[in-house]
């Protein structure tokens, strides 16, 4: 804004409480409740705002020791969150890669591995596929990178984790 702008507003304002006027416009206006309680338009402002924007999904304080994890639904994401053993913090689709269920059910805790309670599948706190009951076996040559856990891009920074969403700004930093 232009400084000759923000001069005019100010002026304008300072009339306004000169002459003990509460509003700019002749009279109040309204917006209808469907301004704030329609899904349509909260799936659309979702789409095109909130998701493209990063997120604090948690505290820093919330994974406070190696190799502690905590369960959220973020952004309409189930999402669990790590603190491996090298200090890193890293966000995955709470999701088993191979029957889609819900990998962990505990909101909170410590643990070095995530196994599915179908068919026991198990991932490491980086989200790095383990291994599962009969594996060699039962799949031809299986490309065991395919099948790490769906990572979600986060950065811890300032005592929060933050998810980044894609598309949308990658650098925390400079988007703050």
């Amino acid at each position: 804004m232009k400084h000759a702008e923000q001069v005019e507003l100010l002026e304008e304002l300072l009339g306004l409480k000169e002459s003990k006027q509460l509003f700019l416009d002749d009279r109040p206006s309204t917006n209808p409740s469907s301004d704030y309680a329609d899904p349509e338009r909260y799936a659309l402002e979702h789409r095109r705002v909130i998701s493209r924007l990063p997120t604090i999904v948690a505290h820093s304080s919330e994974l406070d020791d190696e190799h502690s994890f905590i369960r959220r639904l973020s952004l309409g994401l189930p999402l669990l969150l790590t603190r491996a053993d090298d200090g890193s913090v890293r966000a995955f689709l709470n999701v088993c890669r191979h029957r889609g269920t819900r990998l962990v059910d505990d909101h909170r805790g410590c643990k070095q591995r995530f196994t599915c309670p179908y068919h026991a599948w198990t991932w490491n706190n980086r989200g790095e596929f383990v291994g599962a009951p009969h594996f060699d076996k039962g799949f031809d040559e299986p490309d065991r990178s395919s099948l790490e856990l769906k990572t979600i891009p986060c950065v811890e920074r300032h005592g929060f984790i933050w998810l980044l969403p894609e598309p949308g700004p990658s650098d925390l930093a400079r988007f703050l």
